[in-house]
């Protein structure tokens, strides 16, 4: 009875492993994520600053959604999800333009075999290491987005995917622009009623 139990308890563990679907979302020099704060153009010699103090560090994330989910709408398009842990930009200057310990990222939501649709979000705020909500709360300094891509989830039989490439599905790198240069729809669209509400005030007086 005891090595049933055990023998059960084995395969429930096992099958929970592979409950949760995985991606790998590590970059390469191929897929260079590159930093453009005054919107002028980023050039390949550009690249992300050498992590060397809290004014070069970039933190991203890998938001995920079902298969077929349009591009996001904005940074409070609640359609995405981040699920994995955070990851900063390389401490290596061989390694500049591409993320350190990305590693494989899991989604208990989201099962082995199940397509969905990704994005990686890149950003800089004034403290290094905050999290995405934190990061939006504080204001952006730099941020970007990757291109839409759509995958298979890996785990158990299914071979892990690789979120960033030049295939079908995959996306390449993006580029960090200052928050000054491209304003989010959000903030043109409230700064509008502002202008429009200054005028009807004024014509009212």
């Amino acid at each position: 009875m005891k090595k049933l139990l055990t023998l059960t308890l084995l395969l429930g563990v096992t099958a929970a492993s592979f409950g949760q679907g995985v991606v790998n979302w590590v970059n390469t020099s191929s897929t260079l994520i590159l930093l453009d704060p005054d919107g002028a153009g980023a050039q390949p010699s550009v690249n992300l600053p050498v992590k060397t103090d809290a004014s070069t560090s970039y933190d991203f994330g890998l938001f995920i959604a079902p298969a077929g989910t349009a591009a996001p709408s904005g940074i409070n398009d609640p359609a995405w999800t981040l699920v994995t842990a955070y990851t900063g930009n390389s401490t290596a200057a061989a390694g500049a333009g591409r993320m350190f310990n990305g590693g494989t990222a899991s989604s208990a939501t989201y099962t082995p075999g199940t397509s969905v649709a990704f994005i990686v979000r890149g950003w800089q705020t004034s403290v290094p290491g905050s999290t995405w909500d934190a990061a939006k709360a504080l204001g952006f300094s730099a941020l970007g987005t990757s291109s839409l891509g759509s995958l298979i989830m890996g785990g158990g039989a299914f071979p892990i995917p690789s979120a960033f490439g030049v295939a079908a599905g995959q996306v390449g790198g993006f580029t960090l622009i200052g928050s000054g240069v491209v304003p989010e729809p959000s903030s043109m669209a409230l700064a509008g009623l502002g202008a429009a509400s200054m005028l009807l005030f004024r014509r009212r007086k």
